[in-house]
């Protein structure tokens, strides 16, 4: 039989051990996790980028067909979105992305009259894009 007092001793080289083993494995748990944060940006940026690139092709699609053809596209929406809108004044499309505590704006201009609006909330839409006698509406279909 063992006695108590090498049990306990045991147990403490035990923890010192996995101690020294994290202290080991930390530099490189913190770059795993920069790694990580970093890739998240980079693919919600290409998200986005692809989703206006898609956004504003159908657009101009629309646009050059005239009244009154209409398409439905899906879309995605990273999850890091702040705001998306369709900007009459500029005739642009908006989004804006959190990343790394600052803001980032994307956007796509055009030269006629667009109206309407964008979905914000992240995950798949569904946009319907119609030209109307003056402008192109966007909305988000169901």
């Amino acid at each position: 039989m063992i006695p108590k007092k090498r049990q306990g001793q045991a147990a403490v080289e035990y923890m010192i051990v996995v101690a020294i083993g994290l202290f080991l494995l930390s530099p490189f748990l913190i770059k795993g996790y920069e790694y990580l944060h970093t890739l998240n940006d980079v693919s919600s940026t290409t998200t986005i980028t692809n989703t206006l690139n898609k956004l504003s092709e159908t657009i101009e699609a629309v646009h050059a067909q005239g009244p009154p053809s209409k398409i439905k596209i899906k879309i995605m929406v990273p999850s890091n979105t702040v705001s998306g809108e369709v900007d009459p004044s500029t005739d642009a499309i908006h989004y804006r992305l959190l990343k790394n505590n600052n803001y980032e704006d994307y956007a796509r201009y055009f030269d006629f009259n667009i109206n309407g609006e964008l979905p914000t909330q992240p995950g798949v839409h569904i946009v319907l894009i119609e030209a109307l006698e003056d402008e192109v509406n966007i909305s988000v279909s169901s």
